[in-house]
């Protein structure tokens, strides 16, 4: 199914003081999955043209931060194209959602929670 852009946002991403906590505890990560020519953390990424879900997700550690609304399309393209050896950052909200008992099983670390902001 191709991605409509109008759910895909390029502007979606941490704050680069954030984003570099993240990276320093659990990178180097060598793959943003949502991320565009400005807001791309890592030097390989996908952007909104190159459209994450039709890609297979490899590297060492990936970085994921998509749009909430997609959160339940990333989780699943996780389950059905990620490697095992991979590892990956995922970026969620932490409430109760059909997909989040299956986030912390997939866990090596309790999750880390961050406060959310306006210009997180």
């Amino acid at each position: 199914v191709p991605l409509d852009p109008s759910v895909y946002n390029e502007d979606w991403q941490l704050k680069k003081e954030l984003f570099e906590r993240l990276d320093e505890c659990f990178g180097p990560h060598d793959l943003d999955v949502f991320a565009s020519d400005k807001s791309h953390k890592t030097p390989r990424y996908f952007s909104k043209q190159s459209d994450a879900f039709k890609q297979k997700w490899c590297g060492k550690r990936l970085y994921i931060n998509p749009p909430w609304r997609l959160l339940q399309l990333a989780v699943s393209h996780l389950e059905d194209n990620v490697e095992e050896d991979v590892s990956f950052t995922l970026v969620a909200p932490l409430h109760e959602t059909s997909y989040l008992q299956k986030l912390i099983a997939w866990s090596v670390t309790p999750p880390v929670e961050i406060e959310h902001a306006e210009d997180t």
